[in-house]
């Protein structure tokens, strides 16, 4: 491939990024077409990690509008090998019922691509909101993200300690068992 052809590729990756937002293909699998598996996503509300991570909050964030239209422009392209850097302004309109604006923010996003044998994908996005119509309606996003991430995780935690808890119960029920076994073995030794 052409440096021209991975510029071509790199622009079609950020449309098809911005489709996938406002066509709300919220899957996995269609996650996988626009990120690396090991995609990191710095968002308001803090950085996600993987394609779930990213398809879950991308599902909530946007799945409670009627639309979104996402738009980038000023798109700068460094191609580096398998690696690319790119620099975009991107505009972001959230459509509330009856099809008004609810919100709408402009955002410079600094982006790294890598090529994977399926094309290019998405590996780092980080993103500096510049502005917004509804810059409170914006902290309250923020804060119900971090919020539900928060909760994800001492949901994992919980279980994790949980899973910790049955192990410890089992290794304790197993040594009582052994000591058991071997005192009963003493007193039968010593009848």
């Amino acid at each position: 491939m052409t440096v021209h052809d991975d510029r071509a590729a790199l622009t079609e990756l950020l449309a098809r990024w911005d489709r996938w937002l406002d066509d709300s293909r919220f899957t996995t699998a269609e996650t996988a077409e626009i990120f690396a598996p090991d995609a990191e996503v710095s968002t308001p509300g803090g950085v996600l990690r993987g394609l779930e991570e990213i398809t879950r909050e991308a599902a909530r964030t946007h799945g409670r509008w009627t639309a979104t239209q996402h738009l980038h422009t000023g798109t700068l392209i460094e191609v580096d090998g398998d690696r690319a850097d790119l620099d975009i302004s991107r505009l972001m309109v959230m459509v509330g019922e009856g099809r008004a604006p609810a919100n709408a923010l402009g955002e410079r996003a600094r982006l790294r691509a890598v090529r994977t044998p399926d094309g290019w994908r998405l590996s780092r996005v980080a993103g500096e909101v510049l502005w917004a119509a509804d810059p409170a309606g914006l902290a309250r996003v923020a804060a119900a993200a971090a919020a539900a991430r928060a909760a994800e995780t001492a949901t994992v935690s919980d279980a994790e300690s949980d899973a910790e808890s049955d192990a410890d119960a089992d290794a304790d029920a197993e040594s009582k068992s052994e000591s058991e076994t071997a005192a009963a073995s003493k007193t039968a030794s010593n009848a």
